[in-house]
């Protein structure tokens, strides 16, 4: 069979397939129709609700911000872990475009940008079930704060007809997946994987898993959600608020490493002072095993030396009385 033939049978089994259809369950059914789904796809560049995939990414390019609410639950790798509810405002500026050469993207249709975000309802409360699931929260928000620096990341895929967007932390190892379309909403997924090697103490409980949905908000909408005015909002405030977050954080990470490094050195000075201590008894030992070594020889040398006097001494004894017998005999030898 030559090419041409077997991708007319390829093509043939996938509309064959396609043309195949099933009926959704009652549940599938009833999502279907919650989310609004249609039969059809969208043509590219459009979403289904007839708007542009371009849509929101125009409005960041026009204002040179953006605002997003997160909608999310995060489950943590402890055992029995119950997800966390948490809900945040993500504004996004300092925006840079890869633009474009006489029409041409030669970088492709995308953009790079810093967030800042802030939690909303009861951080303290929501910062105590993150602590409790196993979290390694050591900078957590005060009232009317943003608490995190990010950096972001967003490029368009024409194949799949949506931006494929991405932000991770600029002070911890987590990333989150967004897909813009175009519509005002969006689904999320992020992760943080296990902190092996982590200087913090639980770090071995701090790997998580996150799904959620982010809505896209007009200035007027964030400020009015944060109940400032909507002035407030603007790139060049945005700068301040940024640089003033990232200094923040990174000073107190500066702080927990060195306190961490402190706390290491002197652990390990410790071990080393036991270790010098427990050389230096061995090495006493030692010596004072060789001091009573030294000495028993020096015993034995004294004993062995009074032997061999005691010795000699009894050998001349005997020599002397011989003599001394020797010589009475030839005297009474004599006078007989």
């Amino acid at each position: 069979m030559n090419f041409s033939a077997t991708l007319a049978v390829l093509f043939s089994s996938i509309s064959s397939a396609a043309a195949q259809t099933t009926t959704p369950d009652d549940e599938s059914m009833e999502l279907i129709q919650s989310l609004g789904l249609k039969d059809e796809l969208p043509k590219p560049g459009y979403n289904m609700e007839g708007g542009s995939v371009f849509d929101n990414y125009v409005k960041a390019l026009r204002e040179g911000q953006f605002f997003h609410v997160r909608n999310v639950f995060v489950q943590y790798e402890k055992p029995l872990s119950e997800p966390i509810e948490a809900k945040d405002l993500q504004w996004c500026s300092n925006l840079h475009f890869t633009g474009s050469s006489n029409g041409t993207f030669t970088r492709g249709v995308g953009y790079t940008a810093q967030c800042v975000s802030k939690k909303l309802g009861d951080a303290s409360e929501i910062y105590a079930q993150m602590n409790a699931s196993g979290a390694e929260l050591t900078h957590q928000q005060q009232a009317d704060e943003y608490s995190y620096t990010k950096s972001l990341s967003a490029s368009f895929n024409a194949q799949a007809n949506m931006f494929n967007m991405v932000s991770h932390t600029n002070t911890d190892n987590y990333a989150m997946l967004y897909s813009d379309t175009g519509l005002s909403t969006m689904p999320l997924l992020a992760w943080e994987a296990h902190d092996e090697g982590d200087r913090v103490s639980n770090a071995d409980t701090s790997s998580w898993s996150m799904v959620g949905q982010v809505t896209w908000l007009s200035k007027e909408e964030a400020a009015s959600l944060l109940n400032i005015n909507a002035t407030d909002f603007t790139p060049e405030k945005f700068d301040e608020i940024y640089e003033k977050v990232w200094n923040d954080h990174h000073a107190y990470a500066t702080t927990q490493q060195t306190n961490t490094d402190t706390d290491n050195e002197s652990s390990t000075s410790e071990e080393e002072e036991e270790e010098a201590t427990g050389e230096m008894d061995e090495s006493s030992g030692n010596n004072e095993d060789t001091a009573a070594t030294e000495d028993t020889g020096e015993e034995g040398l004294e004993s062995d030396t009074t032997e061999e006097d005691d010795e000699s001494s009894a050998s001349n004894g005997r020599r002397l009385f011989v003599a001394i017998t020797s010589m009475f005999s030839t005297l009474l030898g004599s006078s007989v």
